[in-house]
């Protein structure tokens, strides 16, 4: 018997982790049971990870394979021999690297969801059951002694007796993703799991440059991200982020690099270099040995891009890609680019367009707090920012997105900028951190897909060398 495809589902996922994760096993091994595993295949492999979790209090991980030739004689059918060989040939090509930024919190939600939902699959067969063989006692104890899955306590936290709780609130570096490099780090501050950050600004000023920046900063911190694209066409944006990743320009041409000089008293200017560089190689080959450098660079961090029409997906649709996402791909992203909010469909029974803006980025604001990932997403000014920077009053539409967000940033330009090659980036509002007050002067190179060359604190910054 030769099997092609097996079981991509909620189930494979939970095995799939339970297998390469010992802080999803930890958290699962207290909800699951084998029985409630549809398949022959996931029961026995189940059976087998929570023995080797009650013996030595961690994940298989490529261990599971001596612990498949310790066990497999005891399975009698060949035919589930072969799916669970198949299982695990294919999860060592799919995990020979795992993330240890892995979205556990995630993970643990959808898998009391699967078993609750299993939990009551069983109580309705042996109810159903009961009624074909007419045995209300047997149906009534059903019923009577039906016990809800559900972890050993609620979500609420006794603060003068749970001391696990406070440690974990407490230790912030826990749930940071990443920091942005230079002194744009600094003034932007740490962004974490739950995270809503919105990059405000008027048209034409690089915001979905920006919001893709965040994303390819979190590949380089070995991060799965996701960027959903309503702005632009699929071909530039596919194009945009091979640009960036490669550094390099779409063909042959010289490109104004600016760079940072000290000028002493810890000042400085900007200098320009104008370099002649070669353009990206576009055949197959070329562009799989350069992605095969990257897998190699940057391990389990990767970039889904996906493109849609403008006013063509709602919130939910979002989410059905998220969950496909994870039961097809096990690409559970840690943060997503919505680019923009501002762009999507909404509830055509909301009438007034302040009422569906706002709809949408609370509708964000759920998926970023429910999935534990952080959002990134940009979002217009109004036309008073043309000719200044921007503040805190000056969204566009409706001010109500703003009260969704955990942070935003402004992006500012004038004419002394332009002529650096760079942008100034304000903090605008931050619901958790201390409001950075200094602005960074970043140095770009667009030809370059390069958004962040370099920052410095504005203040120290002199000017343009002549």
């Amino acid at each position: 018997m030769k099997i092609e495809k097996i079981d991509l589902s909620q189930e494979r996922l939970i095995i799939t982790y339970m297998i390469v994760s010992t802080p999803f096993l930890e958290g699962v091994s207290k909800l699951a049971k084998t029985s409630l595993f549809e398949s022959k295949y996931a029961r026995f492999l189940s059976e087998w990870v929570l023995e080797y979790w009650e013996r030595y209090k961690q994940a298989p991980g490529k261990n599971i394979q001596d612990v498949y030739h310790q066990k497999v004689k005891k399975v009698r059918n060949d035919d589930v021999k072969e799916l669970i060989s198949v299982f695990l040939v294919r999860l060592s090509k799919e995990y020979q690297q795992t993330s240890e930024t892995t979205n556990v919190s995630f993970l643990l939600t959808t898998a009391l969801r699967f078993f609750r939902v299993q939990s009551l699959k069983e109580a309705k067969e042996r109810l159903e059951s009961a009624i074909v063989e007419d045995d209300p006692e047997k149906g009534e104890h059903v019923i009577a002694t039906y016990s809800r899955i559900e972890e050993k306590r609620g979500n609420g936290v006794f603060l003068l007796n749970d001391a696990k709780a406070i440690v974990k609130a407490l230790a912030q570096e826990d749930e940071v993703l990443l920091r942005l490099p230079g002194f744009l780090g600094e003034v932007v501050g740490p962004l974490s799991r739950s995270d809503f950050v919105a990059f405000m600004a008027p048209f034409k000023r690089g915001k979905s440059w920006w919001s893709w920046y965040v994303a390819q900063v979190g590949v380089f911190y070995g991060l799965k991200c996701a960027c959903f694209n309503f702005e632009i066409s699929e071909r530039k944006y596919n194009r945009r982020g091979w640009v960036s990743m490669m550094g390099q320009p779409m063909k042959d041409k010289e490109v104004m690099i600016p760079f940072f000089e000290s000028v002493g008293n810890n000042e400085f200017c900007v200098s320009i270099e104008y370099k002649k560089m070669e353009g990206l190689k576009k055949s197959i080959k070329d562009i799989e040995k350069e992605q095969k450098k990257l897998r190699m660079q940057f391990r389990s961090g990767n970039v889904f891009l996906s493109t849609s029409a403008s006013a063509s997906k709602k919130v939910e649709d979002i989410e059905k890609e998220l969950d496909n996402l994870a039961y097809y791909d096990h690409y559970i992203p840690d943060m997503i680019v919505v680019d923009s909010p501002d762009l999507m469909l909404f509830d055509k029974r909301i009438r007034e367009p302040r009422l569906q803006i706002d709809e949408v980025w609370k509708g964000l604001r759920r998926i970023s707090t429910e999935r534990n990932l952080l959002i990134v997403a940009p979002t217009h000014t109004n036309k008073k920012t043309l000719d200044r920077d921007v503040k805190e009053g000056d969204s566009t539409e409706d001010m109500m997105k703003m009260a969704h967000v955990t942070k935003s940033l402004g992006i500012n330009l004038n004419d002394t900028d332009r002529a650096m090659s760079a942008v100034r980036i304000s903090h605008i509002v931050d619901r958790e951190e201390k409001k950075m007050m200094k602005q960074a002067l970043v140095l770009q190179c667009i030809d370059l897909g390069l958004v962040h060359i370099d920052s410095k604190d504005v203040n120290t910054v002199v000017g343009l060398k002549e």
